[in-house]
């Protein structure tokens, strides 16, 4: 498997070297020229005991790269991270430019199925799933949904305007360099905020967190005993950070969730996983502490065990 991490800070960085150490096929990149420059030489721009070793190890191994060529690692990927920053603005909002931009970089260089994988900050309450084909407009800064827009809001005044139009929204931005008159807001598979969907009740109710995990690739020459079986094969995983689920998504030909599967098992805030090279998966779960030593953080490893 290849993955493509947009964005080599904090996030993006420690997941990419995380991901090549599992045995993944890493490509990190980045816009900055010199800091893609120096990371390729060994110079690690943040502070996490063991990571310069990993990041040695992995780009010696030539299972971690680093590149300003977006487009090329999206191309070669079969699941994307976007990981840049949205840091916050004077009025106290996120910067959401370059978490756009990356997101329109990606799009522009789909071309065939990926799976998108959001780890940057981004507003509560929009969590969504989707397949994403080819280009198209997926509603940020707009709309969650076609059915479900944002409004315009005047953060100098403090007040709100009305709804976005999210079958023509217009990009006012004196910042646009692109398209003014969009396209309209195409639906995602899956869309869902804190109360309990009726249509899919194994999502439960609680936070919104969601997290796009692989999907199994079954290998019947693989000699592993803890390797998952192949009723699983081709699945892909969601789970969600703030409920601590992971569910396995049936979906038809179209892409379009038929049924979900709970998996039987609890995750602690999970926020990466991915199948080893032996068939288990390997999570990292966040734990329940933040900004501190948290004894809840782990990687764990879910092995497949057999019925007697």
């Amino acid at each position: 498997m290849h993955i493509a991490v947009i964005g080599t800070g904090y996030v993006g960085l420690v997941t990419g070297a995380c991901f090549a150490e599992f045995g993944v096929d890493v490509t990190c990149v980045d816009v900055d020229e010199q800091k893609v420059e120096n990371l390729r030489k060994g110079v690690i721009p943040i502070y996490e005991p063991g990571l310069d070793t990993i990041v040695e190890k992995n780009v010696a191994a030539h299972r971690l790269s680093f590149t300003i060529d977006i487009a090329t690692a999206v191309k070669r990927a079969e699941v994307v991270f976007l990981a840049v920053g949205t840091p916050p603005k004077t009025d106290g909002s996120p910067d959401m430019s370059y978490y756009r931009q990356a997101a329109k970089d990606v799009a522009e260089a789909v071309d065939g199925y990926k799976v998108l994988v959001t780890k940057s900050t981004v507003p509560v309450g929009t969590g969504k799933w989707l397949v994403v084909r080819q280009p198209g407009n997926y509603g940020w800064p707009y709309c969650a949904t076609p059915e479900l827009p944002y409004v315009a809001y005047d953060f100098a005044s403090g007040v709100s305007g009305a709804p976005f139009d999210c079958q023509h929204p217009v990009n006012h931005s004196s910042h646009n360099t692109g398209l003014a008159e969009l396209p309209p807001v195409l639906e995602p598979e899956l869309a869902y905020s804190f109360n309990s969907l009726p249509d899919w009740p194994e999502l439960g109710s609680g936070g919104v967190g969601p997290m796009a995990g692989p999907a199994y690739v079954f290998s019947a020459e693989r000699s592993s005993a803890v390797k998952w079986p192949e009723q699983y094969a081709g699945l892909p995983l969601f789970y969600e950070w703030t409920r601590d689920l992971v569910i396995a998504f049936h979906l038809s030909a179209g892409g379009a969730i038929e049924s979900m599967e709970p998996l039987p098992f609890t995750l602690d805030n999970p926020m990466d996983m991915e199948f080893g090279p032996d068939g288990a998966l390997y999570a990292l779960e966040y734990g329940d502490g933040y900004y501190q030593i948290n004894p809840d953080a782990q990687l764990t490893r879910i092995e497949y065990v057999s019925a007697p």
